[in-house]
């Protein structure tokens, strides 16, 4: 008998994660929330990718929220609206 080993892949059609047999160099499953079969090749298997991990997104956001912060009316909204709630600001 063949070595089969389970792992955990993506559900190409709704995102969620699918418990599949690793078998002839093809991943195969079934998801039971799109109600269909995952068959793919091993080399082309898709993965999850979260955007907190990609550097990319992480540069761009941390541009924009410093850019945001540098403004001097953003500041003086923010303070106003911490002001009113009763929470004390260091900026």
């Amino acid at each position: 008998m063949e070595n089969t080993k389970f792992i955990k892949v993506v559900c190409p059609a709704c995102g969620q994660q699918v418990k599949a047999i690793v078998r002839d160099d093809r991943i195969k499953g079934y998801c039971t929330t799109a109600r269909q079969y995952v068959n793919y090749l091993v080399e082309t298997k898709m993965e999850k990718k979260d955007y907190r991990q990609d550097p990319e997104y992480r540069a761009k956001l941390r541009a924009a929220t410093k850019k945001m912060w540098q403004d001097p009316e953003y500041r003086d909204k923010q303070r106003a609206a911490l002001k009113r709630k009763g929470i004390k600001t260091k900026f």
